[in-house]
This record gives C-alpha cells, structure tokens and sequence, in this order.
C-alpha cells in the first residue's frame, strides 16, 4: 500500500471515530436505534434475516446486498425513515426519531452494513475475507461447524483489540488455526481484512446490552432483583386469552407449544430457545422482552409489529401461565 493510501486509511478511520464520539457526546446510540426500531424486520446484520421477513409483502431491504451501495443513498434512506415507503411495511418514524437521530442511524447502516466503496481499502478487505476467511468463518463471522480448522471458528465478537486480531491473523492461534496468512497476506493485506471484520462483522452493542436492558433495566427495582407484583407499563392491562393466540401464531414455532423451546423452528436457531419460566421475569420485564426483542439472538423486537395492547395481551398471558409464582397450598 502507498504512503498515500495509508494516509487517506488513517484520514478515513479517524474521521469515522470522531463522528462516533460526536454522536456519544450528544447522546445519540445510533447501535441501539437500530436494534430497537429496525432490525425487527432488516435483522440484526442489516441483511433482511428476520422473523418478521415471511410477513412482509415485499420483504425487508437486505443493506447488505452488493448492489446496495448505489440503491440505498443517504437522501433516500433519510427520507424513507421520515415518510416510510408506499406499498411496503417500512412506516414513517418522526414521530418516534428526532432527525438527528434519523440522520445518525441511517449513516449507521452506511458505514456498517452496506458494502464498502470499490478501490476503498474496506472493499478490498471484503474481497480478501470472502477469498481466504469465509470458508471457516461464514459470510456473517459466525463460524461454520464443518470448517477445515482444527476446531470450529469463535463467532467474530466486539471488544477484540484491532493488533491482537491482526497477530493472530499473521501468526495463527494455537489448536484452532493451522497456520497464519503471513506467508500468504501482505502486512496491509491482513489489516484491511482485518478492518473490515471489525467494523462490518464483529457485533456492535456493548457487551451486556440487550433489547430488554437497553434502556436500563425495566421492571426492575434498585437492587436488580424483579418486583414480581410490578404492573405493565404504560397503564396497559393484558388479556390472557388474547395473548394466548397471539402466542400460538408468533411464538409457538421458536419456543414450542408448551414453552419449552422445542419448536419446530427452534432446531434453525443459533441457539436453542430458553425454556419459559426458567429465568424469573414480572410484568414489565416481559413487555420489555417482547417488545425490544434481545440482541445476538433470534429474538426480534415485536413493537413495529405489535401493537402496545398486544404486547399486553401477550405479557400477561407469559407471566400468568409460566413466570407467576405458584402460591402455597392453604393448610386445613
């Protein structure tokens, strides 16, 4: 790589890392605007994968589809999330966003999900993954099980230092790895691919952050521990027998009839539905699981699908028939 070019890289990452720390400073998580209003239907890679997708009519945008850079413009994203789109699920979200962050979310999707540029050093880190890294590691980072690796690929997770990721690249990682791409990589070879398995693979959210906590902890006192007898948020009170139905055609599939997560979906899973119950939950836990969905997972967040009282109906019915506590038998 030329000096130049290395330059404009350097130019390019810091200016990226100041727009970061600008939207930090104003309080903007453009990561948690998206998981929170828009990978219920476009997923949580931005690639349309999610359980909503069979519902819709057309289905969601992929932004990660190679042609994606010249459909999806930065104006006609802005506009679409202002005034949603005719003749497609996606709504307007003005009454939901401030334009600042409309503006922050959808140069989110830009920069992490949409291709990179051809010529820019992303895009060629993206040619390089594809040719020497997707055979173990999937097209999304998340490890394939029949890898020719000595032990299957760790999905790609966020947090993982940029000069540890990229000696392990050159040098290999013992028991895992059978030897490193030194040989086989230029040094700027490595680091593009590198760069662009950080900024377009490895997950995002800060560790710990889920759709249910995302907002801090909903449903739950200062101490951590649940308030078993909290109401649902909002004044909302839920219908157990709605929420029934409601369970049968939404949920059933994933989490199995009896809640014990063995759907006739849950074996396409990235990982096997938790059983119902098994983790205390109240009321508004519940309502913030369902509604926020929970991020690294298949679980999606159901509130531009559901409406509130649904999501009511579908809590109450949750906590009544597996989260609420049995109480003891009367003694005669």
């Amino acid at each position: 790589m030329s000096q130049l070019l290395r330059t404009t890289a350097a130019l390019l990452f810091a200016a990226a890392a100041s727009a970061a720390q600008a939207q930090r400073a104003d309080g903007v998580r453009p990561d948690l605007i998206y998981h929170n209003y828009c990978s219920v239907c476009h997923g949580d890679r931005g690639d349309g994968r999610s359980r909503a997708r069979n519902s819709l009519n057309p289905p969601p945008a992929d932004f990660t589809a190679p042609q994606a850079r010249e459909t999806f413009s930065r104006a006609r994203m802005i506009l679409a999330l202002q005034h949603g789109r005719p003749g497609t699920a996606m709504t307007a979200w003005t009454t939901q966003l401030s334009q600042k962050e409309i503006e922050a979310v959808v140069d989110y999707i830009l920069d992490t999900m949409v291709p990179p540029a051809p010529g820019t050093p992303l895009a060629r880190g993206r040619a390089l993954y594809a040719e020497h890294c997707v055979g173990c590691h999937g097209e999304r980072g998340q490890g394939v099980t029949s890898s020719p690796s000595q032990a299957a690929p760790r999905p790609f997770t966020s947090g993982t230092p940029r000069a540890a990721m990229i000696a392990t690249v050159a040098q290999g990682d013992a028991g895992r790895l059978r030897h490193g791409f030194a040989g086989r990589l230029k040094p700027e070879e490595i680091e593009n691919t590198v760069d662009y398995v950080l900024k377009t693979l490895a997950p995002t959210l800060a560790p710990g952050v889920s759709g249910t906590y995302a907002h801090g902890g909903r449903g739950r006192d200062g101490s951590g521990a649940a308030d078993i007898s909290a109401p649902l948020p909002q004044g909302l009170a839920g219908n157990a027998q709605r929420g029934r139905q409601l369970y049968e055609r939404n949920c059933s599939a994933c989490h199995g009839a009896n809640g014990d997560g063995n759907g006739p979906r849950s074996a396409l899973l990235g990982a096997k539905p938790r059983g119902l119950g098994a983790t205390p939950l109240n009321r508004p836990a519940l309502y913030a699981a369902i509604a926020d969905g929970k991020t690294g997972t298949d679980m999606p967040a159901w509130k531009t699908v559901l409406e509130r009282q649904s999501i009511a109906d579908l809590s109450e019915y949750l906590w009544r028939t597996y989260f609420q506590p049995v109480k003891p038998a009367k003694s005669d």
